[in-house]
């Protein structure tokens, strides 16, 4: 979980969730200097998570506007270089740093910006279908 170098844990609302709903799929917390959020995973390199099995670099935190420092992009191209996918809910879109989506494609890695999907989806139209549903609102 890459927590950055956010200063409230406001900020960790999507890390505090994934650690809370999946913490057996999270292996530690990658944190910049001066975080002072902290989701209670242990505190590691990116190296070390690739050792202890991490895949995905999560970008789990939020700042006003939704972007991606420029000073997150070093750490977000070493866990490229070292074998990582990366996921961000952040509404800037990974694959529009060119650095970043030169190391991606470099390197055989996927980004996952999930705040953009990649298909289309129907618009619900209030017609009955089959199978169960989980509304969703918010």
């Amino acid at each position: 979980m890459f927590l950055g170098d956010v200063q409230d844990q406001l900020a960790a609302k999507t890390c505090d969730g994934i650690v809370h709903w999946r913490k057996e799929w999270c292996v530690g917390q990658f944190r910049l200097p001066g975080c002072k959020a902290d989701v209670k995973l242990d505190d590691m390199t990116l190296a070390e998570g690739m050792v202890k099995g991490a895949k995905t670099l999560v970008i789990g935190v939020v700042n006003q506007g939704g972007v991606l420092p420029e000073h997150w992009t070093s750490s977000i191209v070493e866990a490229l270089r070292l074998g990582y996918d990366v996921a961000s809910g952040l509404h800037t879109k990974l694959g529009d740093f060119p650095e970043i989506a030169e190391i991606a494609e470099k390197y055989g890695r996927q980004l996952f910006d999930v705040r953009h999907p990649s298909a289309k989806f129907e618009t619900g139209t209030g017609i009955k279908r089959s199978g169960k549903r989980c509304l969703a609102v918010g």
